[in-house]
């Protein structure tokens, strides 16, 4: 029978090394799930931007838009915002609202389509207004605007939406 060479054992660890190792690996064990996942990333203004025209049809404008995306992940948070925009940006219209509720996020993203469209935002201290004359709903409902907001010509709220 010819003779096996076995693999020489590997050298002792050293005490310190594997008492090191141990409380490593008991301090990531403890630590909050955020941490020890990493928190998501803040959303890109050019991604905020892409998913609201997915939500909604409509963008705002570059400086509007990054006061909406900080006021949006104070209310509902980085996490859902990146969840939300990256199903937005990969499902198809037709099953998003499943795939919303099935990620868990279903509530974040109405929050997030409600502020767009209202330009208003329910933050943890209270509702902040960003954009009244400048919400995304006027564009959606273009035979009104804004209270103050003059259409133009004499007997203009007289006249029907299509006869103007």
């Amino acid at each position: 029978m010819p003779a096996i060479d076995l693999p020489t054992p590997p050298e002792a660890m050293p005490r310190r090394d594997l008492i090191k190792g141990l409380a490593a690996l008991l301090a990531w064990g403890c630590a909050p799930a955020a941490r020890a996942q990493g928190a998501a990333a803040p959303l890109p203004p050019a991604r905020f931007s892409a998913l609201s025209t997915t939500l909604t049809g409509y963008a705002y404008d570059p400086a509007l838009a990054a006061r909406m995306l900080a006021a949006l992940t104070a209310a509902v948070g980085a996490d859902a915002l990146a969840k939300i925009a990256t199903l937005a940006a990969v499902t198809a219209p037709a099953q998003l609202q499943a795939e919303l509720t099935i990620a868990g996020v279903d509530r974040a993203a109405a929050t997030v389509v409600a502020a767009l469209m209202s330009g208003v935002v329910d933050t943890p201290k209270g509702p902040v207004v960003l954009a009244y004359d400048d919400a995304l709903a006027w564009r959606a409902v273009p035979w009104t605007k804004p209270n103050a907001v003059c259409g133009g010509q004499v007997d203009y709220w007289a006249s029907a939406p299509g006869k103007r």
